[in-house]
């Protein structure tokens, strides 16, 4: 239960990335290339090693996804052993695309999962890793994504713009300045 939080020391300085999903939280750490499954009082379950979160996992109801900094790849992770899923990593975004550089945030629409990175916004089939769709939404900067229940909003740091998104068209509903 979320509510029972306590305080406690992280295990690895300057944590990078947090997630709390199936009752662990999971603590990123660029500069160990840890990931760690903990339980919300503070004991490790298990890590992930050598893999170098950013700022931002994804939760597909079943694995964890994390960009892997610097690398141009996504990692699915299985959070039930703390091993990396088959078929991972994926490359999601071209060597020219700066999306790939740690930019991406994620979210889940029940089917799919959305990776926000710097030029568009690519929609991933979470069981395979192919792309389903890839949107172009503005000039750079997509910095955030989140699911209404509905359809996608994404917020662009280059415009002052956030987007709502059709889940099943990728249309702009909604832009609001």
């Amino acid at each position: 239960n979320i509510h029972n939080l306590s305080y406690f020391q992280s295990p690895d300085a300057n944590p990078a990335s947090l997630l709390y999903a199936l009752g662990n939280l999971y603590l990123g750490n660029y500069d160990t290339h840890i990931i760690r499954s903990m339980t919300p009082g503070g004991a490790t379950n298990c890590t992930f090693q050598g893999v170098r979160p950013h700022l931002t996992f994804g939760f597909d109801g079943q694995s964890l996804w994390s960009p892997d900094y610097g690398m141009r790849i996504i990692r699915k992770l299985h959070t039930t052993n703390c091993s990396q899923q088959s078929g991972s990593p994926y490359t999601i975004f071209s060597d020219t695309d700066q999306s790939a550089d740690g930019n991406q945030t994620f979210a889940f629409d029940g089917t799919n999962m959305w990776i926000a990175g710097f030029y568009s916004v690519v929609v991933v089939n979470p069981t395979t890793g192919a792309i389903v769709a890839n949107y172009p939404l503005g000039t750079g900067g997509q910095t955030a994504i989140v699911f209404d229940g509905r359809d996608m909003w994404v917020g662009l740091r280059n415009e002052p713009t956030l987007k709502r998104v059709n889940v099943n068209t990728g249309a702009v509903l909604q832009p609001i300045t």
